[in-house]
């Protein structure tokens, strides 16, 4: 991956190969624009980014270069890995876009079926990968730099043509890393609220991990510890999609080995309008409404305040989905429905030995879990779409960071 300002003439805007992709993608897309899975990513990043900033551009083209820049930092980050680096078939490139590439390398969600998934969905379709070949290509034939924040978040700062960062975020950032490791005093969290383009988050992560190691502390401690008491949210969708690659470039060599199983805890900020989070009276649960539908969701108050037990569980639910959508093929949705939850009833109250989430739920907590379940089956038969689970998630989650205090929080 080129260095420095490199990346913006290889990959950046007005560059052969920008040019050439972003002119398919946007084809593509508006060809599509009718499919009901683009419309309703297109919709809700409409939603977000005029919370965003009401400055923000919205429209056609800026959706679609954040489409083509969130490709690219799933394919460096892909790279990164040092896994076979081989995306020649439609089934590759959805698994490297929605991230089941990653899960397969224990980062469960790097990336999701989220907002610039969408030219992925069409099975078996090719075009997409057709327009995406040469990106696809380009990050393969060039070594990838081990900071390659710094070029993401230059064409994150070139396409949104917003301020760089405030130097005090930045200071703040580079304290972790500034002096000497049997000097610092590291924080027992630390909370970015708007990661932007992730230079600060990069910085963060990369000064904390650094500082554990340099103390005496293995790898897979230090692993453990940063991925606790490191956290960040935003409202603009890319910038998520960036916080979570450069979380992961930061971590380095302790999620390229064995490892633990890798919950980045960056999320999109559930406060726009419609979104919400509250406790639902005695009932031990809490109410997420979600998106530009304002669909309400209840969640046990224990899977809204673990962020590990709610990414676990969000991880296992597609298995269910797509079960009950293999079920409905021959019999009614009703009772599809209802022999997939009768299955994910059972997996809730069962220990899970092994897991990072080993206790099982009570059985209050099961049936509010249930019943969102169910809620998400049915919507599931209808779009075939996993868009609102990831919403549903990330409302959630950022909710949960929202409560909590930090030792350190920094805007930016």
């Amino acid at each position: 991956m080129p260095e420095g300002p490199d990346i913006a003439s290889v990959f950046g805007a007005g560059s052969p190969l920008y040019d050439r992709v972003f002119s398919g993608l946007l084809d593509l897309f508006q060809r599509r624009t009718g499919h009901p899975r683009v419309a309703l990513r297109y919709r809700e990043w409409c939603c977000h980014r005029s919370i965003a900033g009401p400055t923000l551009a919205v429209d056609d083209e800026t959706f679609v270069r954040h489409t083509y820049i969130s490709i690219l930092s799933r394919l460096i980050a892909r790279s990164l890995l040092g896994v076979a680096y081989q995306i020649s078939q439609p089934q590759q490139l959805g698994e490297t876009l929605t991230g089941g590439f990653f899960r397969e390398q224990g980062i469960d969600n790097f990336a999701e079926d989220d907002f610039f998934t969408w030219p992925t969905t069409r099975d078996g379709d090719d075009e997409a990968l057709k327009v995406i070949a040469p990106l696809v290509e380009e990050v393969r034939r060039r070594p990838v730099i081990q900071d390659g924040y710094a070029p993401l978040a230059r064409l994150y700062d070139e396409q949104e043509e917003v301020p760089v960062l405030a130097e005090t975020t930045g200071d703040s950032a580079l304290a972790l890393q500034q002096a000497p490791a049997t000097c610092r005093s590291l924080p027992k969290s630390v909370y970015h609220t708007g990661c932007g383009g992730g230079e600060a988050l990069y910085q963060t992560v990369s000064g904390m991990a650094t500082t554990l190691l340099e103390q005496g502390m293995d790898e897979f401690d230090t692993l453990l510890v940063v991925l606790d008491r490191v956290a960040a949210t935003d409202t603009d969708p890319l910038a998520v999609v960036l916080g979570r690659a450069n979380y992961l470039f930061a971590l380095g060599s302790m999620v390229t080995g064995p490892h633990p199983p890798v919950f980045l805890p960056v999320y999109l900020s559930g406060h726009t309008p419609g979104s919400s989070s509250e406790r639902a009276g005695t009932e031990n649960a809490n109410v997420i409404s979600v998106g530009e539908s304002q669909t309400a969701y209840r969640l046990p108050v224990r899977v809204a305040d673990d962020l590990q037990l709610l990414e676990w569980l969000a991880g296992r639910l597609p298995n269910y989905l797509d079960g009950a959508a293999l079920r409905s093929i021959s019999q009614s949705r009703d009772a599809a429905t209802e022999e997939v939850m009768i299955a994910f009833h059972n997996y809730l109250l069962a220990p899970k030995p092994r897991t990072p989430v080993p206790e099982p739920l009570i059985l209050a907590e099961a049936e509010v879990m249930e019943e969102t379940a169910a809620a998400l089956v049915r919507l599931y038969l209808e779009e075939r779409d996993l868009f609102r689970l990831f919403q549903l998630k990330n409302a959630a989650a950022s909710a949960h960071l929202a409560r909590q205090q930090f030792d350190r929080v920094i805007v930016g």
